[in-house]
């Protein structure tokens, strides 16, 4: 399938050129037509390939080595390899072919299906893009650069729906290499056995997830897909690519994780879960919340779908209970994407008008879900076959998750489900999966729409966290596969948790300081480089219009104190911005950064500062540069403002594979002990900083004796 809108004509013409004659593919060609004019697309392009080239008419075979092409004003669909045609609908949205006939792709040939999206406004193509990917067929979209009209092609990129992004003739060359590589022809050899397992080691150190107990025909296949598009042809030279690439290794996880989702999919399911399972919850005290859980949630729309309902349902409560909606996944950039809540415009499918007005409101790129909806929702990277679950939960919403699951693996999930749900809770599946791995542990509330409630009087199953152990109920617990039965096991499993926990914590806030530190940069920037200048620019243009009224104009005067307040506003917003970030470690390096620190501080507080360094790197990493002025500028501003120091000195050297930062003056000092743990004098983040590079800090103080702050940090083998 090639798809394209604006500027469609020469992208379609200049991947024809190039394409051979022979590749064995049928090309079914999707272009937004004006629907009440006749098409000479077909005739037009005829000229440029030695294919046959026909308009479609209904009930058409497709076959290979021949290019179809969509008539005006109708609908295309395909089954059973033959083209069907259908009028174009009236709809109060764009109209969407590309996406219609991709979908049916899809379906349809699924691992050897192609697409392709050319130029064009709009976002269709997007979703039929990531349905054939889904599908393990493989995707292309024009380089946005060589379109007429990139915003189509951008669109499909930016979704993650693309395989290669090349311009049309290079499209053509790729086409006819995978054309007939054996994946397409379903004759590909897939890993299976010993090569099976070395991959899934690999992908398990890479990524923290074990796929040996996932489905092997669906981690075969993709395994393949991914040899295929690297252009690697054995399972021992991919193994070997696979170690060295850790980019490959989430792409191939990825890939294996097939991100099926979308706001209100299936929508008849969604009015199911409303009258099956939100007609009890309508019954609920508002002082006992409701509780929900997505495992596997991809991007978040289910869990805002899911969010929007539960709001339209109880809004007209008397007292609306607390509403509390916990997405989860494997994939921290997905998990990332739906805390934003933010989704381009074909991605924002809603039934109703009303519902995308309520909702939503336009962003640049696309829409952002409401501040009421994204307020219930709580995202979070988690592992379903490994971390403890959520508990006294009221429903559970795991839609074609199971399906990638073995039946070991199908098990275990359906156990923990049992365990997190409290007995009045429900389970909501995708279509084509059961609870057959678990019968006594649920019964059918809707066999249609996959709505099971758990059964009350199912026995709990036993299961086991590896990384973490987990304690399931008073009445339940599990330590490495066994009854707690002791106090020394309890404590034993309390100090795991505690461990893993605390492990979890300082990753957060490493994560959070280096998150600071980026968007400390970015706004020191967007300071420095838009705001001054603009005031700089406001100050001359002040003054310019006072040196042209009179000398004995009050006006002049007010003018010029107008221009004086202007330039004394720049330098202000000059030096916030230069606290948030000094533009000379990015430039410089730190030991220029360090001296320009000192100059300030001593300049702004009367203290005499000595700086001293011998011949540092100025290509230190950013991190490491930024933790070493930050911990300078922390004892520094505590020195000036609680130290009433007259002399300090600043000492940062490089030896021995380290460097090496010291801060001393020689001011009234303090006991450490009064005030570590407190967060009193930043102690606590310039230890953290330090953890964060692994270095080592100390603090040396007693009271009237001065203070010394040294910190040591390994450089890495690549500085």
């Amino acid at each position: 399938m090639v798809g394209a809108s604006a500027g469609g004509l020469e992208a379609f013409t200049a991947l024809l050129k190039a394409l051979p004659a022979d590749t064995g593919a049928g090309f079914v060609l999707i272009q937004h037509l004006e629907p009440s004019h006749e098409s000479a697309l077909a005739k037009i392009l005829s000229r440029n390939t030695l294919m046959p080239i026909r308009e479609v008419v209904d009930g058409v075979a497709v076959e290979r080595n021949h290019v179809y092409v969509i008539p005006p004003n109708k609908n295309m669909t395909i089954r059973q390899g033959i083209l069907r045609l259908a009028p174009r609908e009236e709809t109060s949205g764009p109209h969407r072919p590309i996406d219609g006939f991709a979908l049916a792709l899809a379906e349809e040939h699924k691992s050897a299906a192609i697409g392709i999206v050319l130029s064009g406004t709009g976002s269709d193509g997007t979703l039929g893009l990531k349905a054939i990917k889904t599908a393990g067929g493989i995707t292309f979209a024009q380089d946005p650069t060589t379109a007429q009209w990139p915003e189509m092609p951008t669109n499909a990129i930016s979704a993650g729906a693309v395989d290669f992004v090349l311009p049309p003739k290079r499209i053509a060359e790729e086409f006819a290499r995978i054309g007939k590589h054996p994946y397409l022809m379903a004759s590909v050899h897939a890993p299976a056995g010993g090569d099976l397992e070395k991959i899934c080691m690999v992908l398990r150190a890479r990524t923290g997830v074990d796929f040996q107990f996932y489905k092997h025909a669906t981690v075969s296949r993709r395994i393949a897909r991914r040899m295929m598009l690297a252009k690697i042809g054995s399972l021992e030279e991919y193994v070997q690519f696979l170690k060295q690439s850790p980019v490959e290794a989430e792409a191939l996880a990825n890939d294996i994780f097939i991100h099926v989702t979308g706001f209100f999919r299936d929508p008849e399911c969604f009015q199911a879960l409303r009258k099956q399972v939100f007609r009890h919850l309508r019954k609920r005290s508002h002082e006992d919340p409701i509780r929900v859980w997505v495992p596997g949630c991809s991007t978040g729309e289910e869990v805002y779908s899911i969010a929007m309902l539960l709001l339209e349902d109880l809004g007209d409560c008397t007292k609306q209970p607390r509403i509390q909606l916990f997405g989860t996944d494997v994939s921290e950039s997905s998990i990332e994407h739906a805390r934003a809540g933010i989704y381009s415009e074909s991605a924002v499918i809603v039934p109703t008008p009303a519902r995308l007005k309520r909702y939503f409101r336009e962003v640049e790129g696309g829409y952002q879900v409401t501040k009421e909806v994204r307020d219930v929702c709580v995202f979070a990277r988690h592992d379903l076959t490994k971390d403890p679950p959520f508990s006294k939960l009221d429903l559970i919403s795991c839609r074609n998750v199971l399906i990638y699951m073995g039946p070991a693996l199908q098990e275990r999930a359906l156990s923990i489900f049992q365990y997190a749900l409290k007995p009045t809770g429900f389970l909501f599946l995708g279509k084509s999966e059961s609870v057959s791995a678990c019968p006594e542990s649920f019964r059918v509330e809707d066999r249609t729409h996959k709505i099971f409630a758990r059964n009350p009087t199912g026995a709990l199953r036993r299961f086991d966290f590896p990384k973490s152990g987990y304690h399931a109920s008073d009445a339940f617990l599990a330590a490495n596969g066994r009854p707690v039965d002791s106090v020394a096991d309890f404590r034993k499993e309390a100090q795991q948790i505690s461990e893993t926990s605390r492990q979890r914590i300082s990753a957060l806030a490493a994560s959070l300081l280096r998150a600071q530190e980026k968007e400390r940069r970015r706004i020191s920037r967007e300071l420095h480089d838009t705001l001054c200048q603009q005031l700089a620019s406001l100050a001359f243009d002040v003054g310019d219009l006072a040196a042209q009224t009179s000398p004995s104009d009050v006006a002049r005067s007010h003018l010029r104190n107008i221009q004086a307040r202007v330039v004394r506003m720049s330098e202000e917003v000059r030096h916030i911005a230069y606290q948030l970030h000094p533009s000379e470690l990015d430039d410089l390096g730190l030991s220029a950064a360090l001296q320009a620190l000192c100059d300030e501080v001593s300049k702004r507080h009367r203290i005499t500062i000595k700086v001293a360094s011998n011949d540092v790197s100025k290509q230190l990493p950013l991190e490491l540069a930024s933790c070493l002025y930050r911990v300078c500028q922390e004892g520094l501003n505590n020195m000036a403002k609680h130290s009433k120091a007259k002399r300090a000195s600043v000492t940062f050297i490089e030896e021995h594979g380290s460097v090496a930062l010291s801060i001393k003056d020689d001011g009234v000092g303090f006991r450490v002990e009064a005030v570590e743990g407190k967060g009193g004098l930043g102690i606590i983040g310039m230890k953290e900083r330090a953890r964060i590079v692994n270095g080592n800090l100390s603090i040396q103080t007693e009271p009237g004796k001065g203070t010394t702050i040294e910190l040591v940090v390994p450089l890495p083998l690549s500085v």
